[in-house]
Order: C-alpha cells, then sequence, then structure tokens
C-alpha cells in the first residue's frame, strides 16, 4: 500500500494498542478508531503524519500522557480523545495546532486547568471539554475564537467570573457550563448571543437574577439554568422564543406568579423537567383557572 488518506476503523471490537508502524503511513489525513476497546499509550509515533487533519480516539481504554511529539501535528483540524483513561494535564503543545478547529476531551481522564496557549486557536468552531480534575482554573482564553459555534466546559472545576467578552462571540449557537464554580451573576452580555439556540447553566455556582436582555435570545430550542443563588428574580420574559422546545428552570429562586405566554408556546415539548404531555393540564389549570390574569 504506496498511499492511504483515511483510516476508519471506528464501531468494531478492536482491542490491544495502536501499532507504532501507523506512524510510517505518510499520506494518512485522517485516522478514526473511536469506539473500539483499544488500550495503552498513545505511540509517538503518531507525531511523524504531517498530513494528519483529523485525529478521532474517543470511547476507548487509552492511558498514558499524550506524548509530546503530537506538537507536531500542525496540520490538525478536529482532535478527539474523549472517554478514556488518559494522565496527566491539557498540555501546553496545542498552541502548534493553529489549523484546530474541533477540539473534544471529555470524560477524557486529563486534569486542568487550561494552558494559556489554547487562546492561539483562533481558527476554533467546536470546543468541548468536560470532566477536567486537579487544579482549579479561570475561563479558557477564547476571546479571539470568533468563529466558536460550540463551547462546552462542564465539570471543569472553572473559578471566577464569567468574562465580559463571551457576548462577542456571536456565532455561539451551544453554550454549556454546568457544573462549575463560578461566581457573580450571570452576565447581561449573554443577551448579546442572538444566534445561542442551546444554553444550559446548571449547578454553576453564578448568582441570580435573570438579565433583562434573555428576551432577545428568540432563536433559543433548549434553556436549562438552575440553582441560582442570592437575588429573587421575577419569570424571564421568554414570549418571543417561538422555537422553545425544553425549558428547565429548576432552583433559580423565581417568584412570582406562571405567565400564562407558557401555555402558547407552539414547540414546547418539556417544561420544568416534565413532558409537556404530562404536565400540560397542570400549566393551563394554572394559568387559566378563573381569577388568573
Amino acid at each position: 500500500m504506496e498511499q492511504c488518506y483515511c483510516s476508519s476503523l471506528l464501531g468494531n471490537r478492536l482491542t490491544g494498542p495502536i501499532p507504532k508502524e501507523f506512524g510510517n503511513i505518510s499520506t494518512l489525513g485522517t485516522v478514526s478508531l473511536e469506539f473500539n476497546q483499544l488500550s495503552g499509550v498513545i505511540p509517538p509515533e503518531l507525531g511523524n503524519l504531517n498530513r494528519l487533519e483529523k485525529l478521532h480516539l474517543t470511547s476507548n481504554n487509552f492511558s498514558g500522557e499524550l506524548p509530546g511529539t503530537l506538537a507536531k501535528l500542525t496540520t490538525l483540524k478536529d482532535f478527539r480523545i474523549g472517554d478514556n483513561r488518559f494522565t496527566g494535564t491539557i498540555p501546553s503543545f496545542i498552541e502548534n495546532w493553529t489549523n484546530l478547529e474541533k477540539l473534544v476531551i471529555q470524560a477524557s481522564g486529563l486534569d486542568g486547568p487550561f494552558p494559556s496557549s489554547i487562546a492561539l486557536l483562533t481558527k476554533m468552531t467546536d470546543m468541548r471539554i468536560s470532566d477536567l480534575s486537579g487544579t482549579e482554573s479561570s475561563f479558557p482564553p477564547v476571546r479571539n475564537m470568533r468563529g466558536l459555534k460550540t463551547l462546552i466546559l462542564r465539570s471543569c472545576n472553572i473559578v471566577g467570573q464569567l468574562p465580559p467578552y463571551l457576548g462577542r462571540l456571536t456565532n455561539l449557537k451551544v453554550l454549556h457550563l454546568t457544573s462549575n464554580n463560578f461566581s457573580g451573576e450571570l452576565p447581561g452580555t449573554l443577551a448579546k448571543l442572538t444566534t445561542l439556540k442551546d444554553l444550559v447553566i446548571q449547578a454553576s455556582g453564578l448568582d441570580g437574577p435573570f438579565p433583562h436582555g434573555i428576551a432577545l435570545l428568540t432563536k433559543m430550542t433548549d434553556l436549562r439554568i438552575s440553582d441560582l443563588t442570592r437575588t429573587e428574580s421575577s419569570f424571564p420574559t421568554l414570549s418571543n422564543m417561538t422555537y422553545l422546545k425544553t425549558l428547565i428552570l429548576r432552583s433559580c429562586n423565581i417568584v412570582g406568579q406562571l405567565p400564562p405566554y407558557l401555555a402558547t408556546l407552539p414547540n414546547l415539548k418539556e417544561v420544568f423537567g416534565s413532558t409537556i404531555g404530562a404536565c400540560k393540564h397542570l400549566l393551563y389549570a394554572t394559568l387559566f383557572a378563573p381569577g388568573s390574569s
């Protein structure tokens, strides 16, 4: 075999380590070994694949630290290593991957904090990182990732306030920040993310109230916010979210009455954690009972 651009073996029951000979196939552009039972360390020889654009290793049993030779993969655009047993921290050498567009490090075994060099990945459109233990971390420096569409940072041991510049990432469609240790209020700058469809901020450490500008997020289909402390808040204005399918506002210190418009949102299927069918009669009974406004 003189040339091989793509090696895709995902979704089998392959076992054992990745053969180091993979590093000799210099024409490889894609290595996809996801959803197998592979194990062992990542062979340093993979760093020789100087045309590699996609490296997918999700859902295996890989262990050990990511080899430093991967720093040479400067053509990499898509890197996924979730659901493994790696050790060590997210390596600073990812600063060399300046062509990276998608980064998935979810339940990989790696620890925090986020390396400051992640700021150099300005072509990123999809970043998903979760389940980082170890050292606390401030919010990762994603200010210059203006093309970012998906940002998931779940259980990453992040502390401090949400950065105001989040409101300038105006291409964001998915933002998940659940299970962290933030401080401060839900920032009003979220109202600038008018393309946002999926916002999940649960058990994050943030305080209320809901920012008034949340009413501007009219493309929202999934809104899940919970465990807001301190300041009481009235029910957020969601009447223009006609695409909304899921609404969960749990333990948000909301006071006052349920708004009547909830029963008229045409696409709502799940509200407060129950299917709309299960609570439909309760909603109507509550909102349209005699004497209700």
